[in-house]
């Protein structure tokens, strides 16, 4: 899947280059911190929506069509967080304290 051809990167790229960089980067500490800050199971299962809102734009952009398993996998993403919640909401609390290196 890679090209065949490589082609250099031009110095007017540079700037959206350095933004989606940027961005990544802080999409990852922002993730990073929800990990050590709240509940790992909603954490980890919110994540997966970002698979249900890059299909919902290529959707509304693009005008992308999605197969029935797409579908479904955006059904089964979207259960999963709301059944992650509800167990997270019901679970005893721990009589120890949590660490945290802030």
């Amino acid at each position: 899947m890679a090209p065949q051809e490589w082609h250099p990167i031009a110095l007017d790229n540079v700037g959206l280059l350095a933004g989606v960089g940027v961005l990544g980067s802080l999409g990852q500490l922002a993730m990073t911190r929800a990990y050590g800050k709240g509940s790992t199971l909603v954490s980890a299962a919110l994540s997966y929506s970002g698979i249900v809102f890059a299909n919902t734009l290529g959707i509304l952009i693009w005008d992308e069509v999605l197969s029935a398993v797409a579908w479904l996998g955006i059904v089964l993403i979207i259960l999963a967080g709301i059944i992650a919640i509800r167990l997270q909401s019901g679970a005893p609390k721990d009589a120890a304290p949590q660490i945290t290196n802030d």
